[in-house]
């Protein structure tokens, strides 16, 4: 009788030792479940505040001034000369009003220092350090007289673009104390009808800085601390407008540039070892902009661009459906 009741004992303690680790499983389930679903939250919750920018303009606008100005800080370099001082692609990020801003510096649309195969692949490299595409770019033009050469920049813009590029594009005006005392930027625009239009068919209003004189004034409407935060603003408005973060000016070509570049980082990494990682990312990029030319090798040099600027069979994000059948199985191809 008491050998049956100390077995009886063991059995209720060997009962509730079971319910107890079942508890405790369903507990370490449940906490592995909230971890990653935080992990999840979490990571979109950095995406949603990340914002890749590139500016497009002419030698001598400021695109390499603008960043400083944007990501608060020096660098890029930048100085008064009758060339280009940006010859090859740069990015840079930083925090900038507590959303990580990337900065993708290009050389100028019409740099005659550099010929058009070095331009190419110039833009094709930006396009690879911001995949799977830019959420904004910000076309940069002067506070001066809208003459037929920026009339041409615009022009080659949207041609090597798209027109879907307005979309996702913001006019910045640099030198804005060549405004006229108590003018807007939104003055000067309206007295030239094809500037207006221009600012009128993007993605948002236009805004000013002065990369010069506008720097240490933290109040008013020449400030550049007033007018880059009222910028981020509408580039934060255009992106929800063009379906949130998560969708940016790209196509299935710059997708799978951006996918063929990790898996060449992550190659040098292990062929390269103690190599810098600044040294492994430009070997990788230069393999992955070869291997795209390569690939486009039917076509000229400006077209292949153009295919992989989305200008020649344009899809934004999730929208893509008319990509050339012809060159995309070779492009996502193994080499």
């Amino acid at each position: 009788m008491e050998r049956r009741w100390r077995l009886s004992g063991l059995t209720v303690h060997y009962e509730i030792w079971k319910d107890c680790l079942q508890d405790y499983k369903a507990g370490i389930v449940s906490a592995r479940s909230d971890y990653f679903s935080k992990m999840i939250n979490d990571s979109q919750r950095r995406e949603e505040k990340q914002l890749r920018i590139i500016p497009l303009g002419k030698t001598g606008c400021g695109k390499s001034e603008t960043g400083n100005t944007i990501l608060n800080g020096k660098f890029f370099k930048a100085k008064c000369e009758p060339i280009s001082v940006t010859k090859i692609s740069a990015s840079q990020t930083a925090t900038v009003h507590g959303r990580s801003i990337t900065y993708i510096n290009t050389p100028g649309v019409f740099d005659t220092s550099l010929s058009d195969e070095e331009l190419e692949k110039e833009i094709i490299i930006s396009f690879i350090r911001c995949s799977p595409g830019p959420h904004a770019f910000l076309i940069i033009l002067k506070v001066e007289t809208y003459t037929a050469h920026e009339i041409e920049i615009v022009r080659k813009i949207r041609s090597l673009f798209g027109e879907g590029v307005l979309k996702y594009a913001v006019v910045l005006f640099t030198h804005g104390d060549n405004l006229d005392e108590d003018q807007t930027i939104e003055q000067f625009v309206s007295k030239n009808s094809e500037l207006q239009q221009l600012v009128d068919k993007c993605g948002g209003p236009c805004h000013v800085i002065d990369n010069k004189y506008w720097n240490n004034k933290k109040k008013g409407y020449r400030s550049n601390k007033v007018q880059i935060k009222n910028l981020l603003s509408t580039i934060s408005k255009m992106v929800e407008k063009n379906e949130g973060y998560r969708e940016c000016y790209s196509n299935e070509m710059l997708q799978a540039l951006g996918k063929y570049n990790e898996v060449r980082i992550q190659q040098l990494r292990e062929e390269l070892k103690g190599r810098s990682t600044e040294k492994i990312r430009a070997e990788a990029e230069e393999k992955t902009y070869r291997w795209a030319k390569s690939s486009q090798s039917h076509r000229g040099a400006t077209e292949w661009l153009r295919a992989f600027l989305g200008s020649v069979y344009p899809c934004f994000g999730k929208h893509c459906s008319s990509v050339d059948q012809d060159y995309t199985p070779m492009l996502l191809k193994n080499e």
